[in-house]
């Protein structure tokens, strides 16, 4: 990871910087922020693969894409 930003879920906003680790779980509602003007680089590890894109509201619903 290179960089610094934001985890967001729940409503909290959490740090990241270079050595941050966090796991999300499957269809749990987050975001990455950066609000900075350089890039933040993270390394996504996906399990059960699948799109990182494939995004879910709370209730399983799925989120619209760009192509909706």
């Amino acid at each position: 990871m290179r960089g610094t930003g934001l985890l967001r879920a729940r409503g909290v906003d959490q740090p990241l910087e270079p050595g941050s680790a966090f796991h999300v779980a499957p269809r749990f509602l987050h975001a990455l922020e950066n609000p900075n003007p350089e890039d933040l680089w993270v390394l996504g590890v996906f399990r059960p693969e699948g799109s990182a894109a494939a995004a879910y509201y709370p209730d399983g619903t799925p989120a619209p894409t760009n192509e909706d």
